[in-house]
């Protein structure tokens, strides 16, 4: 199979509806940045 350029498997898939509202959604943000904080702190504690 070749490609050509500007074909349709060149272009990424459009995000749903709810994807690009958990992107936007600041508590959702808000909550996955303590989350990945967590976890860093808990490798930082390790050592």
């Amino acid at each position: 199979m070749t490609r050509t350029p500007f074909d349709q498997s060149f272009y990424p898939p459009i995000p749903t509806k709810f994807r690009r509202f958990l992107r936007t959604n600041f508590f959702w943000q808000l909550f996955r940045f303590a989350v990945i904080n967590f976890k860093m702190l808990r490798m930082v504690r390790k050592h």
